[in-house]
């Protein structure tokens, strides 16, 4: 379990490709989901493979990396991805994220200007939460979340605080879209149930180019399914081979 100590967190790290690249990809994950869902991996070797040093990580205070999981936040979040390139060297960086780890890409595409590309897979621009779920998680104070990993068989219990849902309601890629000038891929599943077509099309609109929108037959978790990982990795490869100087 490799730590890296940044500015404000002690993470937890996977690498891939070689740490001598002069480019860094970052491969995060989304809400509650963990560096070892086997998306990750896979997007991670992918990118190792065209000659990037891979990087993936568990955000604060979530499965690996240390500390109470009250360390886990939007603003936290945002705040270790900035970190994570600083800690390698302020490379110039591409960010892929799948569901809140794609709005979190393209939330730190706009503060970090090292940032060259993103591609955002089943996301939306903000959180989505219904209005029955926001009133229970208030009247509660906190929710309970179970994730599982396939490739661990192991399940995880998450309980957040409804203070998680306050802060992370401040955060909207529309209020940051202007400053998205790199090129975004936005990918959105025709059969997802949660960041529906209409949501991601949406959100690809409201971006300046360069831009690609596609749909892809699958669902949300479409890390449960082999065949469409690596259909995600062949529209990466399409995507940054346009758009990426020197892509391998």
């Amino acid at each position: 379990m490799p730590l890296i100590e940044t500015a404000s967190f002690t993470l937890s790290v996977d690498t891939y490709g070689a740490a001598d690249s002069d480019r860094l990809a970052l491969v995060i994950p989304g809400w509650l989901d963990s560096k070892k869902f086997p998306h990750m991996i896979a997007h991670s070797q992918f990118m190792a493979d065209h000659d990037f040093h891979a990087v993936s990580f568990d955000p604060p205070g979530t499965w690996d990396s240390p500390g109470d999981i009250e360390l886990y936040s939007v603003t936290n979040y945002l705040k270790a991805i900035t970190e994570v390139i600083e800690f390698y060297g302020n490379l110039h960086t591409v960010i892929v994220g799948q569901s809140m780890g794609g709005r979190m890409a393209l939330l730190a595409a706009a503060e970090k200007k090292n940032v060259i590309a993103t591609a955002s897979l089943m996301s939306t621009a903000r959180m989505n939460v219904s209005d029955l779920e926001k009133r229970l998680w208030k009247e509660d104070g906190h929710i309970t979340l179970t994730r599982d990993n396939p490739l661990l068989l192991s399940t995880r219990d998450f309980t957040l605080d409804y203070s998680y849902f306050e802060d992370a309601s401040t955060y909207s890629v529309y209020d940051v879209t202007e400053a998205l000038t790199i090129p975004k891929l936005m990918i959105a599943g025709m059969r997802d149930e949660l960041a529906s077509v209409h949501s991601v099309k949406n959100l690809y609109g409201h971006c300046p180019d360069p831009k690609e929108y596609i749909e892809v037959d699958c669902i949300h978790d479409y890390w449960r399914t082999p065949g469409d990982i690596e259909l995600v990795n062949n529209h990466l490869d399409a995507f940054f081979s346009h758009y990426i100087n020197g892509w391998l």
